[in-house]
């Protein structure tokens, strides 16, 4: 089964989020197609705050994945949008990836 609503992976190097959203984005699993975004490189203000409505207005019962890949330096500028997320119950789970 896999987890609807919106997956935060937080990665700690930029080029790591990036790759890691392009492999999500270019599989096609069975179950249906897993949208992935690269908050790192959501920069521009009204590409931003479009995606940002989306998000918001997924119902709570949406049938989308979307995982969401950022560093933790781009985690402020989504500070908001995230917590809106979790308040309306969209984002399911948060992920933090490390090296050794």
């Amino acid at each position: 089964c896999l987890l609807r609503g919106v997956t935060l992976v937080i990665v700690p190097l930029l080029v790591l989020g990036s790759d890691q959203s392009e492999k999500f984005n270019d599989a096609t699993p069975p179950f249906g197609r897993v949208l992935s975004v690269n908050l790192d490189q959501v920069k521009c203000g009204k590409i931003q705050q479009n995606f940002c409505n989306w998000l918001l207005h997924l119902p709570a019962t949406t049938t989308h994945s979307i995982f969401l890949f950022a560093s933790p330096q781009t985690l402020d500028g989504w500070a908001s949008t995230l917590q809106l997320l979790l308040e309306r119950q969209l984002l399911r789970f948060i992920t933090i990836v490390e090296f050794m």
